[in-house]
């Protein structure tokens, strides 16, 4: 639910003037109706803290389904909402679900669509660490491959994880070094490579 990363080191987010600068403006989703039949549903997204305690909760009252056999996008606002701020505290952990709830004559239960966990930690992620696609770099000499992290309050970078997904050319063998710079230009190819 934040917006430009999946998590962020909660000193971090702690630390913004507005946490909710932070946050998407809206949690979108899509309804395939698979032709259930003329009917309605009302997307509900709830926000629980570590405790269990709904900490947000809103509704977009009913999408109607005639039939179509199609996909049915839909946003439930946020309305400027960011998650609570615990000041003692050097980490938090929620836990969102979306779900529909389907008009009272179906014999169907509410679905869950999806539970989502936003992590503050101490570190920034952009992906939740699940491999959907794999990237690689050709070449034989000089290759880089950079990724560049938007720190919101200055830190020291500790440590590094990543998920080596085995796609097409063996390269277990290979070497390759981590470097860290404080400056990149793609443009002009220049850069200032602070470690390596």
């Amino acid at each position: 639910m934040l917006s430009e990363f999946s998590a962020m080191p909660y000193s971090h987010y702690k630390a913004l003037a507005s946490q909710s600068a932070a946050m998407v403006t809206n949690v979108n989703d899509t309804i395939h109706d698979i032709n259930y039949g003329q009917t309605s549903y009302t997307p509900q997204l709830t926000v629980l803290d570590e405790t269990g305690t709904a900490v947000f909760n809103n509704g977009i009252g009913s999408i109607n389904s005639f039939y179509s056999n199609n996909f049915i996008p839909f946003a439930i606002p946020l309305g400027g909402w960011s998650f609570p701020v615990t000041v003692n505290a050097d980490s938090a952990d929620s836990m969102s679900k979306l779900r529909l709830a389907p008009p009272a004559r179906r014999r169907m239960c509410s679905m869950t669509l999806r539970i989502f966990r936003q992590h503050f930690y101490n570190y920034y992620s952009y992906d939740d660490g699940s491999a959907e696609v794999a990237y690689g770099v050709t070449g034989n000499t000089d290759v880089k491959l950079a990724y560049r992290f938007d720190l919101k309050s200055q830190d020291t970078l500790r440590g590094i994880q990543i998920y080596f997904n085995q796609v097409g050319t063996i390269v277990h063998t290979k070497l390759f070094q981590l470097a860290g710079w404080d400056q990149l230009n793609v443009g002009t190819n220049s850069d200032n490579l602070v470690h390596k």
